[in-house]
């Protein structure tokens, strides 16, 4: 792929057969949508029928990264999750900090499609070359902080985990994904991997993300840039408290 920034493919995750796959992404794909939302829709939308409902086993889940995770490209490194909501009966997309996403192109993937419906709850878990579905039973309805630092003795240090807790179990509407203190707030879609009997997704990769520029060039760059971003007032806001921060204005 002449763009950088990207490995160019998606894993592919059917909870129904338990087979895993993938499927490539093109060049023009990445060109007119970059990543994040807008390429979720471009995948998502040749997939799901206008009548799929939230809780139909064919809303597929979508796990989405950019072509700056894994580099020090300032708030580059941004998980997307996007699926049809239970709140809004629509596409949905919410976001994440953290280190997920950097940590799945590590282990070789721009992002993950997870289509079906486990018949017991489970983890998914990628490590490198190695990828899996375990069973999570003895996790279900713990809430995301035990079930993180389970799996974290379980797998090691280096494994990178987003979870849900009893909200997204039991479905309610404005459920989130957690991965350390991050959440994915937006759509409820903590409830769509609850359906899909998803407890975990766990991540593990020693990869690289390759970039087009000079290593010289681009750090020279990327530390200008997180000079300018830390001298903002908002982006401090926003480090402290989040999307929080944006509530008074919107009051007004």
């Amino acid at each position: 792929m002449k763009y950088k920034g990207y490995i160019g493919k998606f894993l592919t995750v059917n909870l129904d057969s338990g087979i895993f796959g993938e499927i490539p992404l093109s060049e023009r794909q990445v060109e007119l949508f970059i990543g994040g939302r807008g390429l979720a829709i471009e995948l998502l939308f040749g997939r799901i029928s206008t009548r799929v409902r939230p809780y139909d086993e064919k809303n597929d889940l979508l796990v989405l990264t950019g072509p700056a995770a894994g580099t020090p490209f300032p708030t580059g490194s941004r998980t997307a999750v996007a699926a049809v909501s239970p709140l809004t009966q629509t596409l949905s997309t919410g976001y994440m900090g953290g280190h997920f996403a950097p940590e799945l192109k590590r282990a070789g993937w721009d992002g993950i499609l997870i289509s079906g419906r486990a018949s017991k709850p489970v983890t998914l878990t990628i490590q490198n070359g190695k990828t899996e579905l375990a069973d999570a039973t003895d996790l279900w309805g713990l809430d995301t902080q035990e079930t993180q630092v389970i799996l974290e003795k379980m797998l090691g240090h280096d494994v990178r985990t987003m979870c849900i807790g009893p909200a997204g179990e039991n479905l309610v509407n404005y459920a989130a994904i957690a991965h350390e203190q991050h959440l994915v707030g937006r759509g409820g879609l903590g409830a769509i991997l609850g359906h899909k009997n998803v407890k975990a997704i766990c991540v593990q990769g020693s990869g690289s993300v390759e970039i087009a520029a000079s290593h010289a060039l681009f750090m020279d760059r990327m530390r200008e840039m997180q000079r300018i971003v830390q001298r903002d007032p908002i982006a401090l806001r926003f480090r402290q408290i989040g999307t929080a921060s944006g509530i008074p204005k919107k009051n007004k």
